[in-house]
C-alpha cells in the first residue's frame, strides 16, 4: 500500500473542548483508510490527552505527533492588573523526542 504523501499535524481533539470533537479511536481509524504513517495532535493550551492519543495510534500502527497550540500575548507587562497586548494567533509546537515533550 503506498503511503500519504503528507501527514496531519495540527489536528485537534475532544480535548481542545470549545473547538473540535475529534476521538482518538475514529481518528486513528481514519489515517489508516487514508495510509497515512503518522499523525499530530495539536490541542489548545493543553497536553491531556496524549497518553489516549499516543496508545490508540501506536496500537494503530501510526507514529504520534504530539504538540500543542500555544496562545501568546505579546506587549505590555502582563501579570495581574498589568496592561496586556492583544491576543495573536497561537504558535504550534511540536515535540520531537522525551525532551521536547519535557520542555
Amino acid at each position: 500500500m503506498e503511503l500519504a504523501p503528507f501527514v496531519h499535524l495540527r489536528v485537534r481533539s475532544c480535548f481542545s473542548l470549545l473547538s473540535s470533537t475529534v476521538r482518538f479511536p475514529e481518528l486513528v481509524a481514519r489515517c489508516r483508510e487514508h495510509a497515512m504513517p503518522a499523525v499530530g495532535v495539536a490541542d489548545e493550551a493543553n497536553l491531556f490527552g496524549v497518553m489516549q492519543f499516543c496508545d490508540a495510534a501506536i496500537k494503530a500502527g501510526i507514529q504520534p505527533i504530539v504538540g500543542l497550540l500555544l496562545p501568546l500575548r505579546l506587549g505590555g507587562e502582563g501579570g495581574r492588573g498589568g496592561r496586556r497586548g492583544p491576543l495573536r494567533a497561537p504558535v504550534v509546537l511540536l515535540a520531537q523526542d522525551a525532551q521536547g515533550y519535557g520542555h
